[in-house]
């Protein structure tokens, strides 16, 4: 008999879904805090408390504040991207279709 792998005993695909919303909630709480009080006025706890996570997941998540700190500038960065670059292309096509005419 094979085996089980580590992904098919934990739940596979459920378990990496949860993991990602979990990152994600401690994110959008380390943006809020962050926002509200600086880099510098905020704990790992802070954020865990905001998040409704334990300090232990959170650190598991992300190994220090520098960490969390990056992964909000990467979301925060990506959402610009997101909405900068379908605009951004659109003029792009309007200024080579005015010059073609």
């Amino acid at each position: 008999m094979p085996m089980e792998s580590a992904q098919s005993r934990r739940g596979g695909r459920q378990s990496d879904d949860v993991a990602e919303q979990t990152r994600q909630r401690i994110i959008a709480s380390a943006r809020a805090i962050f926002a509200a009080r600086g880099f510098a006025g905020v704990s790992l706890r802070d954020i865990a408390a905001h998040a409704e996570v334990t300090h232990g997941l959170l650190r598991h998540h992300f190994g220090s504040k520098d960490d969390i700190w990056r992964a909000v500038i990467d979301a925060t960065i990506g959402e610009y991207l997101g909405v900068l670059t379908p605009l951004l292309a659109a003029a792009a096509a309007r200024e080579t279709a005015a010059l073609d005419t």
